[in-house]
This record gives C-alpha cells, sequence and structure tokens, in this order.
C-alpha cells in the first residue's frame, strides 16, 4: 500500500512541476534564432549597441551612434553578414548617409545599405544583385566599412540592443527590402524575452511555494437506529408456500442503535502563491490528521406474546448492569452491546480537491452479548479484540472508496450466572464494569455452580476489505455501501464442561450490499465459509474439513414482491428448481420484515473430490457452452445480445475455472499439512465458484454424490418462520 501511495503522490505533484518547467521553457529566449534571422548585420558596423536586429538595417540607423566598428556587437553578425557587409560595400558612404539621417560618421546610409543588405543578408552574396541597384551604391562605395561586418560574429553581445531604439532613423532603410522591418519586430520579441526580471523569476518560485496554513478540527459523527419484528411462534417445514398470519404466537422485536464520533486535529500545509498560473494547486494540500475515534452499537432482542404488544415494544434501551433489571426480561431476550475505541492516524494528499489519504487504524474493543435463561440465570459473553488497519482511502463529499488490510486478535469468554445468590448478582455487575478475577476464580472452582465456565475461545484473523458507497453524516438519513472482503483467522476454544479443545482454521469470503433510507433497511450477500476443525473427544482425533456457502437477503421494508424477487435470483444462480419452489402468494399490505437465507454445506468428501478432480474448462466446456447458449438464447431474442451474453458468460466461467484449477492444486499439496495456507485457498475457490453460476451449477452436480446439505430458512414479522433442508449422501461414486 505504501508503493501504491508513492506512485499516486509522485504523479500528483510531477504534473505541477512538469507544468512549471513548460512555463520557465516558453519563456525563455532564444537569442541564436533571432540572431540568425539578422545575417544583414554586416551594416550593423555602424550599430552602436545594436542586436542583431537593430544591425539589419534599422541597424544603419544605430549608424546615428557613430562608431560602425561597434557593429561587431551586432547580434544578427555572423558569417552571413560578413557577406551581406560585400554587398553593403556601399554602406562606406554612410558618412554620407548620415547627412541623410541626420548624423552618420558611422555611415547612416549604412541604413539603407544594411537595408537593402537585411534582406540582401538573407539571400547571402546572391542579393548582392540588389548592390547592383545602388544607385544609392554611390554610397554604397563606402561600403568597404561594411566588411567590418564580419565581426559581427559577435552578435551575442547583441543584449545591449536596448539602444537599438534609435534605429527609428533606420526608415531609410525601407528602401532595403521589407525583411527588416521583420527582423526588427523579432528582435523587438526577442528583447521582451531576454526582459524578465528577478522580479518575477521569484514569483514564480513563490507561485509554487508550499506554507504551513495552520491546524484545523477533525469532527465527524454517524447516528443510527432501526427496529424489525420477526414472527416466532413454532417453525415448520413448509415445502409449498408460507403462511401468512397476524397471530405467530410469538413475536421478536430486534432494535439496533448505533452511534459514531470522530474528534481531532489536523495540520494542513498549502500552496498560497498558486493564483492563476496554476489553479490547480489552489486548492491542492497536505494534510496530517490525528483522531481519537470512538464508537458503540447496541442490539436488544425481547420477546412479546402477540403482535399489538411487539409494536407498542416497552424496551428501555438500558444495558443491565444491575441485575435486578434483568427480573423484567422475558426467557430468550438478550442485548449485544459493543463499544470501541482508538485513534485513526492519517496522511492525506489533496490534488485540485480530490483527496488520497493512508492511514493506520488502531483500536481496542468490547463486545458484551447478555441473554436471559431460566431460573434467574443469564448467560454473558464477553469478546475483547485489538484491530489493527492500514487503510488507502479516497472521496469526493459523503462518497467514499477505500481499500484496508485488517488484523484482528482477541479473546471471548462466556459464562452463566445464578442471579439467585446475591453475591453472585455482584460478581455479574463487576464483570460488565470490566472485573473478570472473581468470575474466572468462581468459574473454575467445583463443583461451586453459581458460576459456570462455558467456553474460552483465543483468536486471529489477517485479510483485507474492499469497500465504496456514501451516507449522509451525522445523522444516517441515507446510506448504500459495496463490500466485499476476504480473511483467514485460526482460533483454539475450550468447552469447560468436558475440557475438550478444538483447533480451528479457516477462510471467509464475503461480497455484499447493505443500504438504508431513514429506518428501512435492507442487506443483501453471498459468502463462502471454509474451513478445518481438529479436536481430539475421549482420546480419539477428529480431523474435518467442510466448505458452506451462504446466500442472505434481508429488509425490514419488505413486500410480497420483493421476497419473490430474492427468491427468484437465489433459485436463478443456484438452479435448485425443486428444492426452492416456496409459494409466496400475493398479500396487499407490506411483509415488513423479511428474512431468506440459504446455505450449502460441503462435506470433506467432496472437498477431497474436488482435489482430485479435472475442473478444466476443456473438461467441463462442452457442459458448460450448452447450459450458456440455452440462457442467453432464451433470454435474448436479438441476435448482438444474445452473442454477447454467451461470449460474456463464457469469458467468466473459463477465467473461473482457470483460479479454481490453480486454487485446487494449492490444497492439494497443503491438505493435513499446513491448514492456514489451506483455508486461504478454499476461500478463494469459494470466491471463483460465486462468480459464475454456471461454474456453481457444474460442480454442484458433482458434488450430489459424495454428501452435502442443504438447508432454507425463511422467516418475517407476516408469516410464520419455516426452514427446509436437503440432505445427499456420501455414495461410492465420489472418488
Amino acid at each position: 500500500m505504501r508503493k501504491h501511495l508513492i506512485i499516486i503522490l509522485f504523479f500528483l505533484f510531477s504534473q505541477a512541476g512538469q507544468a512549471a518547467k513548460n512555463k520557465d521553457n516558453s519563456q525563455s529566449p532564444n537569442n541564436q534564432n533571432t540572431s540568425s534571422s539578422k545575417n544583414t548585420g554586416s551594416s550593423n558596423n555602424n550599430g552602436n549597441k545594436g542586436n542583431g536586429n537593430n544591425g539589419n538595417g534599422v541597424g544603419g540607423s544605430e549608424g546615428n551612434q557613430g562608431n560602425g566598428n561597434s557593429g561587431d556587437n551586432g547580434n544578427a553578425g555572423g558569417s552571413h553578414s560578413g557577406g551581406q557587409g560585400n554587398s553593403g560595400n556601399s554602406g562606406d558612404n554612410g558618412n554620407h548617409g548620415n547627412g541623410n539621417n541626420g548624423n552618420g560618421n558611422g555611415g547612416s546610409e549604412g541604413n539603407q545599405g544594411s537595408g537593402n543588405s537585411g534582406d540582401n543578408g538573407n539571400g547571402g552574396g546572391h542579393d548582392g544583385d540588389n548592390g547592383d541597384n545602388g544607385d544609392n551604391g554611390d554610397n554604397g562605395d563606402n561600403g568597404d566599412n561594411g566588411d567590418n561586418g564580419d565581426n559581427g560574429d559577435n552578435g551575442d553581445n547583441g543584449d545591449n540592443g536596448d539602444n537599438g531604439d534609435n534605429g527609428d532613423n533606420g526608415d531609410n532603410g525601407d528602401n532595403g527590402d521589407d525583411g527588416q522591418k521583420e527582423d526588427q519586430d523579432d528582435e523587438s520579441q526577442d528583447n521582451t524575452d531576454n526582459d524578465e526580471t528577478p522580479k518575477d523569476t521569484a514569483k514564480k518560485t513563490d507561485e509554487l511555494k508550499m506554507e504551513f496554513a495552520g491546524i484545523k478540527p477533525i469532527v465527524f459523527g454517524n447516528i443510527y437506529s432501526t427496529s424489525r419484528i420477526e414472527a416466532t411462534g413454532e417453525g415448520f417445514d413448509a415445502p409449498s408456500e408460507i403462511q401468512y398470519t397476524d397471530n405467530a404466537g410469538g413475536y421478536l422485536v430486534t432494535t439496533k442503535r448505533k452511534y459514531d464520533l470522530g474528534l481531532g486535529a489536523a495540520g494542513v500545509w498549502n500552496f498560497p502563491y498558486a493564483g492563476e498560473e496554476y489553479p490547480e494547486l489552489v486548492n491542492s494540500s497536505f494534510v496530517i490528521g490525528l483522531t481519537a475515534l470512538q464508537n458503540s452499537s447496541v442490539i436488544y432482542k425481547k420477546s412479546y406474546p402477540t403482535l399489538a404488544q411487539a409494536k407498542a415494544n416497552s424496551l428501555s434501551g438500558k444495558l443491565p448492569f444491575k441485575a435486578s433489571e434483568l427480573e423484567i426480561w422475558n426467557n430468550g431476550d438478550s442485548v449485544n452491546y459493543l463499544a470501541e475505541g482508538g485513534v485513526l492516524l492519517s496522511f492525506t494528499a489533496v490534488y485540485n480537491s480530490i483527496p488520497v489519504t493512508l492511514g493506520g487504524i488502531f483500536k481496542g474493543t468490547y463486545d458484551y452479548y447478555i441473554e436471559k435463561l431460566e431460573d434467574k440465570r443469564v448467560y454473558v459473553e464477553i469478546t475483547r479484540t485489538d484491530l489493527k488497519s492500514a487503510l488507502l482511502s479516497t472521496g469526493i463529499y459523503y462518497a467514499n472508496a477505500s481499500l484496508s488490510k485488517v488484523e484482528k486478535e482477541g479473546q471471548k469468554l462466556s459464562y452463566i450466572f445464578d442471579l439467585s445468590d446475591e453475591y453472585t448478582a455482584k460478581v455479574y455487575e463487576d464483570v460488565l464494569k470490566g472485573k473478570f478475577l472473581e468470575a474466572q476464580e468462581m468459574g473454575e472452582t467445583y463443583p461451586d455452580l453459581r458460576v459456570t465456565k462455558v467456553e474460552t475461545t483465543d483468536f486471529k484473523m489477517k485479510g483485507k476489505e474492499f469497500n465504496i458507497g456514501f451516507k449522509t453524516p451525522f445523522v444516517q438519513i441515507l446510506s448504500w455501501n459495496f463490500n466485499k472482503s476476504l480473511f483467514v483467522g485460526v482460533s483454539d476454544t475450550e468447552i469447560h464442561s468436558n475440557g475438550v479443545i478444538t483447533h480451528r482454521d479457516y477462510g471467509v469470503y464475503k461480497s455484499g450490499v447493505s443500504s438504508n433510507f431513514g429506518p428501512l433497511e435492507r442487506t443483501s450477500l453471498k459468502a463462502f465459509y471454509g474451513a478445518t476443525a481438529k479436536a481430539t473427544v475421549e482420546g480419539k482425533d477428529i480431523n474435518n474439513t467442510s466448505g458452506t456457502f451462504v446466500w442472505l437477503y434481508e429488509s425490514n421494508n419488505g413486500t410480497y414482491k420483493k421476497l419473490r424477487r430474492a427468491l427468484s435470483k437465489v433459485k436463478d444462480f443456484t438452479n435448485l428448481t425443486d428444492f426452492l419452489n416456496v409459494k409466496i402468494g400475493k398479500k396487499k399490505e407490506k411483509l415488513n420484515y423479511t428474512k431468506l437465507e440459504l446455505s450449502l454445506e460441503y462435506s470433506e468428501a467432496f472437498t477431497k473430490y474436488l482435489m482430485n478432480s479435472d475442473l478444466s474448462y476443456n473438461t467441463l466446456k462442452y457442459d458448460l457452452v450448452g447450459d450458456i447458449n440455452t440462457a442467453c438464447t432464451q433470454r435474448h431474442y436479438n441476435y448482438d445480445r444474445r452473442t454477447e451474453c454467451i461470449d460474456n458468460e463464457s469469458r467468466k466461467a473459463r477465467s473461473a475455472l482457470s483460479s479454481i484449477k490453480k486454487y485446487l492444486a494449492k490444497m492439494k499439496v497443503s491438505f493435513k499439512k499446513d491448514n492456514k495456507d489451506f483455508v486461504s485457498n478454499y476461500a478463494k475457490v469459494g470466491k471463483k465458484i460465486l462468480s459464475s453460476k454456471y461454474v456453481f451449477q457444474e460442480i454442484f452436480e458433482r458434488g450430489t454424490k459424495c454428501g452435502m446439505k442443504l438447508k432454507l430458512h425463511m422467516t418475517g414479522e407476516k408469516f410464520i418462520a419455516f426452514e427446509k433442508e436437503l440432505n445427499y449422501p456420501n455414495t461410492p461414486e465420489c472418488k
């Protein structure tokens, strides 16, 4: 990520540097070229201080300044001038020319001579014929002085040509070719270019100067809350259709509340003198910030016997820090409270109002889950996590895109407290305050069952995450976010009742979209979870491998049409037409909360089958091409669109299978040897399978003979929850 930032910064400011360089080059004088255009400067022998430009023709008027020898300084001198000087023999009569011009020991007639010579100079000796026109030529006899024009090679000194303004007397040079005037115009331009002052140079330097602009505050935050009602009652297997009801026999209300807050300060460096010369730098700056972060979220779940009571929802919204507050809870009520605190160190480069930020986040998290059990008992789970994240992000206004590398490490402890004992109630309250010592000691004392230690889990996780989306600041009225992530983790869980320790390595791929408009929210995602588990139970070693696909749709603004659409999408991707053949009847009113979840669990036998199979495109292409052609033909009647569909789907399938073959080969090498590498590649296999529905369907068909389990779960406010399962046995054909 550092490499990416360096490339971005280099690009941004190389543009500014190149702009400055181009501007300086465009203002630098080109005396050589100007001088070469003044080759007639032989008559410049009269030019006291004439630039080559003035030396040409107009330089004759410089003759007014006398000292033809000074013409050596004529910029426009050079070998060509020398030649012209010969033509300028007529310039010797410059003495008389002076009479014409008023002064002219230096041969102001040289003005005419040089005038003629000016254009003749361009023509070299060939224009000497114009010397024949020297009916002025009587004057031309004096042109011997013009021979001195050879000295014009020193024309580089022509910077003194500022005096060339006297060349106005060179109007007599009009007898020469009009080229003199062009030369003079060029000379004026050259002299203008050479007139850059130290003040101008300093200005340019200031335009690119970066200065400290001061300290600015950093303040951001977000508040959001929503709720949903879910019918519970007794679930049932409904293979044909969902059952609408307003009296499910029980309802569970889930309320979410969260807030995020960031307070800090940042130093700003900008370009205050950019102005009109570098407008792209007016809104460009460097910002280094340090921000304190505080995040908190609470999820309450409370059950009610009727829908009317559920809608009234009397949940207080308070955490049960006092044991007595749990007395009014029903069995099964729960709260999940998460508190995070940390810092964000950020370095931001802003170019023309577009920011690119490299940041580091360091957080500590406490996550409490509390559930009321029967007989005045309460289950408490505490998770402590340390998080480190490096991120690269950019955004405009309320939209943002970021790529993060995340590391998590922590521990999860769980206890059951018997609150009928006053001392135990106090220990429970201490745990919610972060005091765990007494609970740990009581939980490890047998047979004291007032505090039961249930499980202890240590875990680590690493991965990458991409997010792009937007949300309104401070109050989350509107938001949309797309997330894609791949994480690899390891955990060790001890079940204290039997002492069994399970070691797990897992890889998780997830891709999904979440959004909200006010309290109305929607989530859809697909995921794959690949894992290995090792444990010793009653002296027997257990080593298992599994893979699970999940599709989830959830909304608290549901209708029967939206639920049908969600089911249709899953059915189209998986081609599980029979299993997902669930009728969703019409209902005029909204369904409010709806949820659909499909999971497909692969066995270790199928995992081995995949690793030993040839899943190359060449092997599967006949089946794949047939499926793709059929689907695209049914979907598109237009030939061009049908052809485009076939090409796109075939390309996706070919790419997916190529990657799957590579990752399966790596899995085979690390199987039962390097579980971390194994699950990492397993997660990538799952990701690629989910990238093409035709690849998924082909692999699923092969997996039906190796043992797998399908499970469909649907629930909502207006219909009774149900589950549907289908198990495929492992057969001898799975080889």
